[in-house]
């Protein structure tokens, strides 16, 4: 849900990979527009057909990504500026750069942009500063046409998010100091991951565990005892991954799942704080 103005009729820009398009800021002649977009997002499920009648078994569906498609115009005072103008959206939305510069994440990086709403009460400026995390998901196509377009040149670019969510742009957190604890996630419509940071004073617990209440996963269990001061481990939920002082340690996970966070207000419990302080981050997220 990607806005292209804003409230009053101005442009809202849209940054990726260390450039801005649609900025309001640019003089109209020499601009990078973006002026629609199409979206579709990718659905996978399991089905069957059933034994000796009409209609199919279909199991639990799974949001694949999405694909977001922009169409613009490159415009330019001159035919050699807007040469150059192609060339840096060539460089900035090449897919394979995009992911050579980017490695850890396989080239999904924050494509940020605002969307207009009337929660004042949250979003004074009535914009709702946003996030997909995308790559480039295929060449950048321009329509060069000098007699037909002067010194602009129309663009299509598809971008292919990794997740379907449209995420807030500052992400939120939670201290966790005492066993049990509410945490909000009120600006959400759409559950996201969190990352839990444990820094320690001491050697932790050998059973330390943390859990959302009710969810029907098992606490994420983990050997702490060996910690010492200054110590920080790091718990990915999203990506199932814990490091410890930035180096992957699998080994500390001894029984246990991984818990999203829901909308609204949940539970938190965590058992054993003995030498460790505990926070959570994460963006909050939405449908569209």
């Amino acid at each position: 849900m990607l806005a292209l103005s804003g409230p009053t009729g101005v442009r809202l820009p849209v940054t990726f990979n260390g450039l801005t398009l649609n900025d309001p800021d640019d003089d109209e002649s020499d601009t990078i527009e973006i002026n629609s977009w199409s979206s579709r997002t990718l659905i996978d499920f399991v089905a069957d057909g059933r034994q000796d009648k009409d209609g199919l078994e279909a199991q639990a569906p799974r949001k694949q990504g999405r694909v977001l498609v922009l169409n613009g115009v490159l415009r330019a005072p001159t035919i050699a500026k807007l040469m150059d103008r192609m060339k840096l959206m060539g460089k900035t939305f090449d897919t394979v750069l995009v992911q050579r510069a980017n490695p850890t994440v396989k080239g999904f990086i924050a494509l940020d942009f605002s969307v207009p709403t009337e929660d004042v009460t949250t979003y004074p400026s009535e914009l709702v500063p946003s996030r997909y995390y995308a790559r480039p998901r295929g060449a950048l196509d321009i329509d060069f046409n000098p007699a037909s377009y002067g010194n602009s040149a129309p663009y299509r670019l598809e971008m292919l998010l990794r997740d379907e969510r449209r995420y807030l742009q500052t992400a939120s957190s939670h201290a966790q100091s005492s066993a049990s604890m509410t945490l909000a996630n009120p600006s959400a419509d759409y559950p996201s991951w969190p990352t839990v940071t444990i820094t320690a004073s001491g050697a932790g617990n050998s059973a330390w565990t943390i859990d959302k209440a009710g969810d029907g996963i098992s606490a994420l269990t983990l050997n702490l005892s060996g910690l010492i001061a200054s110590d920080v481990v790091v718990v990915d939920m999203e990506n199932k991954k814990i490091t410890k002082n930035g180096i992957s340690t699998p080994s500390l996970k001894t029984a246990g799942g991984w818990f999203d966070l829901d909308v609204g207000n949940q539970t938190i419990d965590v058992l054993n704080l003995t030498n460790l302080t505990v926070s959570l981050a994460w963006r909050p997220a939405f449908a569209l």
